[in-house]
């Protein structure tokens, strides 16, 4: 959807905004607050509803992928994998190393999945998680579908869905890894 790439454009520079002017925010910017310059800085350095839109967007756009595609469930979840891997361990695997981290670290640090409440090693791994459980959710999503289409009443899969978001939500309320209001 061509209109959705600028959307995605500025949540990508929202995201990018907030990673990096928060390495100056300790330091007033450099610049004397309550100033024209600082309130502008301020303003670029408050993206983070970028990730939230972010986040929308992709969810729209995967679920048409997978209307149109409609690939099995492990074949859906590998091909996340196969798109973030290749990036995360060029990152993850030496800091893994640097730190002599210990099988549960590298399974949380390398799944995405943060399964043993690990030391994430890249501050923006938390985004990682949410992403995973959001693809393994929509995987799910996608299979209630499937037995919706294939004669089971609509009800069911509202009621799987429902099911899923308590679940998600009773777990990431109990997760101080995560961010209750996300």
């Amino acid at each position: 959807v061509p209109g959705l790439d600028g959307l995605r454009g500025l949540a990508c520079l929202m995201i990018f905004n907030v990673h990096y002017f928060a390495q100056f925010a300790d330091a007033s910017y450099f610049v004397e607050p309550g100033g024209v310059l600082y309130s502008l800085l301020r303003v670029l350095h408050s993206g983070s509803p970028g990730v939230d839109v972010f986040f929308v967007v992709s969810g729209y756009l995967i679920y048409g992928s997978l209307e149109r595609n409609q690939p099995k469930f492990f074949r859906f979840i590998v091909s996340r994998y196969r798109r973030l891997l290749p990036v995360v361990l060029v990152v993850n695997v030496p800091a893994l190393y640097w730190i002599n981290a210990d099988i549960c670290t590298i399974v949380d640090n390398l799944l995405f999945l943060n399964i043993f409440g690990s030391r994430l090693v890249t501050f923006v791994s938390w985004a990682l998680i949410y992403e995973m459980y959001f693809y393994i959710l929509c995987g799910l999503w996608l299979l209630v579908l499937r037995q919706a289409r294939a004669g089971r009443p609509p009800w069911c899969s509202w009621a799987v869905l429902v099911v899923l978001f308590v679940a998600n939500s009773m777990y990431f309320k109990v997760n101080p890894e995560m961010s209750y209001w996300r």
